[in-house]
C-alpha cells in the first residue's frame, strides 16, 4: 500500500479518524494525500455578483482552508504527508469520488458517525456515498473508534460464488498486519448450519474460520457476532448489482456505518 487519501472536514470525528489513518499508515508505508472540499461561495439566492468578486471570495475560503489544514495536521504530526488539497464544490462527495478515481490511491480512509441530528445525517450520507462509489476500497471510521492495531478482520458474507475477486484483494490486505481473517455469514434460516466452503488462493485447505449466525436481521446477526468477539476491522464487498439490489446494499451499507464501532472496510466489484 503507497498512498491513502484522506477527505476531512476539520470535525472531531475526522480528526479521530486522521488520527487512525497515521497510525494505520505508519504500519504499511503508506503516504496520506488530504483532501478538503469546501461549498462554493454562491448559492443562487444572491443578487448578481461580479465573477471578480466571485474569484476574491474563492481565493479568501482556500487561505482559510489552507490554514485550517495546517493546524489540522500539526494536531497529530507525521512525516509522510502527500498533497494537501483544498478545492471548491457544490457536491462535496462527488469531487471525494472523483479524486479517488485517479488511480493513485489505494486506500480511502475517512471519518463517520452516527445519525443524531441533520449535519449528522447529511455527513454519513457523503461517507456512504463515497463507500458505494469511490475508485478504491473505502474505510470508514466510527467517531469512537482507536487505532490498536489490525488483528482480526472479520468479513460479512453472503456466500456468493463472485467474493472470489474480493477475497485475493482482501489477503492482499491482511498480509501487510499480519491479520487473521474470521468469514461471517448471518443466516434468516434458524436451520442453517451447513454452507459453502470457499477456497482461498494462499491456502492448501479449505477456509476453516468460518461462522454462521442465525438471525432474521443481517444487521443484528452482525453486531451479535462483534459484542462476542474482538474484531477490529468489518469487511463487506459491494459487487457491481441490478438497481434494486444496489439499493438494497446502499441502504444496508449506510445503516452499517452508524450501527457499528468497528472500523467499516468496503470493497468494490
Amino acid at each position: 500500500m503507497k498512498k491513502i487519501l484522506f477527505p476531512t472536514d476539520f470535525s472531531p470525528v475526522a480528526l479521530n479518524a486522521y488520527k487512525y489513518a497515521v497510525e494505520f499508515a505508519k504500519v504499511t508505508g503508506a503516504s496520506i494525500d488530504i483532501l478538503y472540499v469546501y461549498p462554493f461561495p454562491i448559492t443562487g439566492s444572491e443578487e448578481y455578483v461580479h465573477p471578480d468578486q466571485i474569484q476574491a471570495i474563492i481565493r479568501e475560503r482556500e487561505r482559510v482552508a489552507m490554514k485550517k489544514m495546517k493546524a489540522f495536521c500539526e494536531s497529530c504530526p507525521f512525516d509522510n504527508i502527500g498533497k494537501k488539497i483544498a478545492q471548491h464544490s457544490i457536491f462535496e462527495e462527488q469531487d471525494i469520488i472523483e479524486q479517488s478515481k485517479k488511480n493513485i490511491y489505494d486506500l480511502v480512509i475517512m471519518g463517520t458517525k452516527g445519525e443524531r441530528n441533520r449535519l449528522d445525517k447529511f455527513m454519513g450520507s457523503i461517507t456512504t456515498r463515497t463507500m458505494m462509489n469511490a475508485g478504491c476500497p473505502v474505510l470508514a471510521i466510527p467517531e469512537n473508534a482507536k487505532f490498536e492495531g489490525i488483528k482480526q478482520i472479520v468479513y460479512a458474507t453472503t456466500m456468493n460464488s463472485k467474493d472470489k475477486h474480493f477475497l485475493t484483494e482482501l489477503t492482499k490486505f491482511k498480509t501487510q498486519f499480519k491479520a487473521e481473517v474470521q468469514f461471517l455469514h448471518v443466516s434468516s434460516d434458524p436451520e442453517s448450519g451447513a454452507t459453502e466452503k470457499i477456497v482461498l488462493p494462499d491456502y492448501s485447505s479449505k477456509f476453516v474460520n468460518f461462522s454462521v449466525v442465525s438471525n432474521p436481521s443481517v444487521m443484528e446477526g452482525i453486531d451479535e457476532f462483534i459484542s462476542k468477539n474482538k474484531v477490529d476491522i468489518l469487511a463487506l464487498y459491494i459487487p457491481k448489482r441490478g438497481l434494486w439490489e444496489r439499493l438494497f446494499h446502499t441502504s444496508f451499507t449506510k445503516k452499517m456505518t452508524f450501527h457499528t464501532e468497528t472500523p467499516l472496510l468496503v470493497f468494490h466489484g
